[in-house]
């Protein structure tokens, strides 16, 4: 009998808020039931969260099935947990967003699809006019602006890098592990990294964001560390 498709979906989270790990087990039976055609197994990375994450907790989470509950001892980013649970999952194809699913399981459903055809070897979402709506000025600003220095200084032709739901197969897994930068522009660097890779095929789909998702706020101290991770993805370029 073939053996199903092996999907790892890595979840990092720092600082969830109180009752996340009833979210997590709701969003996790419909994934289950969702992508039955495939075996799915769940990496969570704690990134050194300084509040609600309880041991009572972790020994609820690592009771289900197919989960797997990966620690930082300290916080390192989004970008270093995301690589942390890349190299603690074995799969045929990965898929990483954030654990509270942000966009409709959908999404998933037909990245995972368009992986298991073998066509691509890098699936990511990009975000529509409608996602924008949800944003804060500021988050809204600090989007396009990032959209447009994507496309322009950095002459990506995919500049919607900062969605936050992507998947690869093995090598598109491997690329993703050679990126250095571990707060939030870990994305645009592998998006780089991918596009110069001329073994690597990269298509995208369109994301349709859920209802009740409610963003976290960016610190004028993080926008500064992107700006400066911003700079070393330029160099980055330039050696290309």
């Amino acid at each position: 009998m073939q053996l199903k498709n092996s999907i790892s979906i890595i979840l990092p989270i720092y600082n969830p808020p109180v009752g996340w790990e009833h979210v997590f087990l709701k969003n996790y039976n419909l994934i289950i039931e969702l992508l039955g055609e495939f075996d799915i197994n769940f990496v969570l990375v704690n990134d050194g969260s300084k509040k609600n994450i309880y041991q009572t907790q972790i020994n609820y989470i690592s009771q289900i099935s197919k989960v797997d509950f990966l620690h930082l001892s300290t916080n390192k980013g989004k970008g270093a947990a995301v690589r942390h649970g890349l190299m603690n999952a074995n799969s045929n194809y990965y898929v990483y967003t954030d654990y509270d699913f942000p966009y409709i399981f959908q999404n998933i459903k037909s990245i995972a699809e368009l992986l298991s055809q073998n066509r691509f070897d890098v699936v990511f979402g990009t975000r529509t006019k409608e996602y924008n709506n949800h944003l804060s000025f500021k988050r809204n600003f600090i989007n396009k602006t990032c959209i447009f220095l994507n496309e322009k200084i950095l002459q990506l032709p995919h500049a919607d890098t900062q969605s936050g739901l992507k998947a690869f197969n093995e090598k598109g897994k491997k690329i993703m592990l050679t990126t250095k930068i571990n707060r939030f522009l870990f994305d645009t660097e592998f998006i780089l990294k991918a596009t110069k890779n001329k073994d690597i095929k990269l298509t995208s789909i369109d994301l349709t964001l859920k209802s009740n998702i409610i963003f976290s706020k960016m610190s004028y101290k993080t926008m500064l560390v992107e700006a400066v991770n911003f700079a070393r993805i330029f160099l980055m370029r330039i050696k290309f």
